[in-house]
C-alpha cells in the first residue's frame, strides 16, 4: 500500500536548531582541520628562515581555538540565515501552486509480510488540494 503526502510548509524553529548546530559543527571541524594544517605549515616556514629574517614565531594553541570557535559561529549564522531565506521561499511558493507530493510504500513487519517482496508501485488517487476531491493523474487536465 503506498500513502501520499504532500509537504506545504515547513516550520521555521525546527530549521534553526537543527541547521544552526550541523553548520556549527561542520565548521568547527573544517577550519579546527584546516588551521591546525596551516599553523604547521607556518611554524616550520618560520623555524627553517625566522633566524635569518627576525620574522616573529607565529602564536598557536589558544588563539588559534579561539579564532576556530569565532570563525565556525560566524559561519553557522550566515548558512543558517540562507537555510532560513530557502525555507521562506519554499513556504511562499508551496502556498501558491501547492508543496511536494511524496510517496511512501506502507507495509508491516511481520515474519509473514516481511519474507514478501515488496509489491510493485501502482497509481494511487493524488488528492486535488485545490478543489478537495481526489483523482487519478490520467484525469487531471493540464494547468
Amino acid at each position: 500500500m503506498m500513502k501520499t503526502w504532500e509537504l506545504r510548509r515547513i516550520p521555521f524553529g525546527p530549521v534553526v536548531k537543527v541547521s544552526f548546530i550541523v553548520y556549527f559543527l561542520l565548521s568547527l571541524i573544517l577550519f579546527l582541520v584546516y588551521g591546525t594544517f596551516v599553523m604547521s605549515i607556518l611554524q616550520s616556514f618560520t623555524g627553517f628562515v625566522g633566524g635569518e629574517f627576525d620574522l616573529p614565531v607565529i602564536p598557536g594553541g589558544l588563539p588559534l581555538i579561539l579564532l576556530g570557535l569565532f570563525i565556525s559561529l560566524m559561519a553557522a549564522l550566515f548558512y543558517t540565515v540562507l537555510t532560513l531565506v530557502a525555507v521562506l521561499l519554499y513556504n511562499a511558493v508551496a502556498s501558491i501552486v501547492g508543496g511536494v507530493h511524496l510517496q511512501f510504500i506502507a507495509f508491516d513487519l511481520d515474519t509473514e509480510s516481511a519474507s514478501k517482496s515488496v509489491p510493485a508501485a501502482t497509481e494511487v488517487p493524488v488528492p486535488d488540494t485545490r478543489t478537495g476531491d481526489s483523482s487519478t493523474e490520467e484525469n487531471q487536465g493540464s494547468i
